[in-house]
């Protein structure tokens, strides 16, 4: 999936997203314009998020779906889904990606926390990735 950056302030959010997130004061590091590669899709307190990447295009982040614009909406064939119900304690509900972030319970919170080993996993898929993407 191809998105566009549209806006890049929390006071860019709907008042709901506002409210789930609290970022209105936010500069969240994208580029207006800049066409991103999203690699993994959550919807954390009914609030869509894309895991992609800021400016700087270091490591992955989770940015809220209202500051892009879908380019392309084609998914990578080995893409997997998870709903929880109820959703977890942190508030997720649901996941769309590679293989680890859906089906390993411990791989979501361990690549937010920067563990060595699932920085190396999504760095391997992204690769994949990124070669299904572009054409």
């Amino acid at each position: 999936m191809i998105v566009k950056c549209i806006a890049h302030l929390g006071k860019n959010l709907s008042p709901n997203a506002l409210k789930v997130t609290g970022f209105v004061t936010t500069d969240f590091q994208l580029e207006p314009g800049k066409i991103n590669i999203v690699y993994s899709i959550s919807l954390f307190k009914g609030i869509l998020q894309y895991l992609t990447f800021d400016r700087w295009n270091t490591l992955p982040f989770w940015f809220p779906a209202e500051l892009f614009l879908i380019e392309s909406s084609s998914l990578p064939e080995n893409w997997y889904f998870k709903y929880f119900n109820p959703p977890t304690p942190g508030g997720l509900e649901a996941l769309w990606g590679f293989e680890e972030i859906v089906n390993d319970p411990e791989y979501y919170d361990n690549l937010i926390l920067r563990e060595s080993k699932s920085v190396q996993i999504f760095l391997d898929r992204k690769g994949e990735i990124d070669r299904l993407s572009v054409k």
